[in-house]
């Protein structure tokens, strides 16, 4: 989603500027679909598929900087190209790299960044926001509904496709007059996402998940209904799954920035009902400052095995959030007893058979 909107964005403001003749200026890429050519100057990629391209050697190029946007999020893509960017730049005088986030440890990330006498100014860019006025209230169904019924622009934020579709359904039987009620999330079709930036006569209420807590920007947001919670994963029990967890307070705070754009708006934490009963409520108070990083709650393996058919060996990056060298050591243990690796560490072709599934190891060599 991000991929698509920005650079339609940057490829309008260009083409307004210098004509038609620079329409070929940007391009954008992703794992699902493409529109990129040659002739492209700023070209936007998914963390994803830039590590992919970076690790086959094909990544920035002829291309000189890399920006890595929205860094906080600090799954395990962002992890790896920001290592790999470290590395980089240390090898090539020439490559540049630029790290942009609204809520990352800008002086953490200099220091980690500089070596010798190579300095790395931080740059502050004060956006212009309105007040938000914050609070805390009850359902997130109810507190959606009210807001459309004073005819507000409202998005609300849940966990997944299951929620999108229950919170949905409460809203249509509240039957409010002239609102319009869509779903957000990343695997719809283009147009059905675009839907979501459009002007309609009565009140606008987007259901969706974390896919528009920084991805996109929606310029007429009035209020924010966020349920606080989110589905990532994580190592419980020594079982990895998708596991539905409380978002930190820098998170909630993101959230509540996608009103205020344009003009004063409202946040409210409220209740999340599901199918099963309610999801935890945590005060705003209680929450982690930031989120765990997911190179710190999940199996390595996937990454080690991902960087072991570049030809590099995971224990000799120097992560931001460096994982314990112990996990990295069991990672690559599962991985030789699975026959993905072999002793001298090399990959196997089991292996890279395996690392093209996007699934758990296991999983990945019984198939």
């Amino acid at each position: 989603v991000a991929a698509r909107s920005v650079a339609e964005r940057v490829r309008e403001e260009v083409t307004a500027k210098y004509g038609d003749d620079f329409k070929d200026f940007v391009g954008y890429r992703t794992a699902r679909e493409r529109n990129d050519s040659d002739e492209n100057q700023i070209l936007f990629v998914t963390d994803g598929l830039q590590l992919v391209r970076e690790l086959a050697g094909r990544g920035v190029g002829r291309k000189q900087v890399l920006v890595l946007d929205e860094v906080h999020e600090w799954n395990e893509n962002m992890e790896v190209l920001v290592a790999w960017a470290k590395r980089r730049i240390s090898e090539d005088p020439n490559f540049k790299v630029v790290v942009m986030s609204a809520t990352m440890e800008a002086g953490k990330l200099s220091e980690y960044f500089a070596e010798g006498k190579r300095e790395v100014p931080v740059i502050e860019v004060p956006g212009r926001t309105f007040d938000v006025k914050k609070s805390e209230g009850g359902d997130v169904a109810h507190e959606a509904i009210q807001f459309a019924q004073a005819g507000k622009n409202t998005l609300v934020f849940v966990p997944g496709k299951d929620e999108i579709s229950l919170v949905m359904g409460e809203i249509g039987r509240a039957n409010i007059p002239g609102a319009t009620v869509l779903p957000l999330h990343g695997q719809l079709s283009a147009e059905e996402q675009r839907r979501v930036f459009a002007k309609y006569p009565g009140a606008k209420v987007i259901v969706a998940t974390n896919v528009a807590q920084t991805s996109i920007t929606i310029d007429d947001i009035d209020a924010v209904v966020d349920s606080g919670m989110e589905r990532r994963v994580e190592v419980r029990g020594g079982v990895e799954g998708l596991f539905l967890n409380p978002i930190s307070q820098a998170d909630c705070l993101q959230r509540a920035g996608r009103a205020g754009r344009t003009k004063e708006g409202e946040y409210v934490l409220a209740q999340l009902a599901m199918r099963n009963g309610n999801a935890p409520f945590v005060k705003l108070a209680d929450r982690e400052a930031y989120g765990t990083p997911e190179i710190m709650r999940t199996r390595l393996d996937g990454m080690v095995l991902r960087l072991a058919k570049a030809g590099f060996d995971a224990s000799e990056l120097e992560f931001y959030h460096q994982p314990n060298h112990a996990d990295i050591f069991a990672a690559k243990a599962r991985l030789q007893k699975l026959g993905a690796l072999a002793e001298d560490g090399h990959i196997t072709k089991v292996g890279r058979d395996m690392e093209r599934m996007p699934v758990e190891s296991h999983y990945a060599r019984m198939m």
